[in-house]
């Protein structure tokens, strides 16, 4: 993980998700961020397909202002969610909670 300031009063944190269909179809992926207000993805696919049973690495960056993120560790909700089609009976979300690091002043 990489904690960089971004000149425009905003921190941004690297991340890897590592995301697995564990289906026999290939299945599409959506992911979201909360628990921090105003952090955003910076890089980060809109959606993803997998290939049945594929497993891939995804590199991301998220970024969140300066005035609402506190000095040390932050906690920030990943969800990524599996897109309904016409195969299957509804959308499919997983959470993980991480970890948002800033610098002590």
């Amino acid at each position: 993980m990489v904690v960089t300031g971004t000149g425009d009063l905003a921190l941004e944190n690297v991340y890897t998700l590592h995301l697995t269909n564990k289906s026999d179809l290939p299945q599409r992926f959506a992911f979201s961020l909360s628990g921090l207000d105003g952090a955003a993805f910076a890089t980060a696919p809109e959606t993803i397909e997998l290939g049945a049973r594929e497993k891939r690495q995804i590199p991301i960056r998220i970024q969140a202002p300066e005035a609402v993120v506190k000095p040390g560790v932050n906690s920030i909700d990943i969800t990524a969610t599996r897109l309904a089609n016409d195969r299957d009976n509804g959308d499919v979300s997983s959470t993980t909670r991480a970890r948002f690091f800033a610098p002590f002043e």
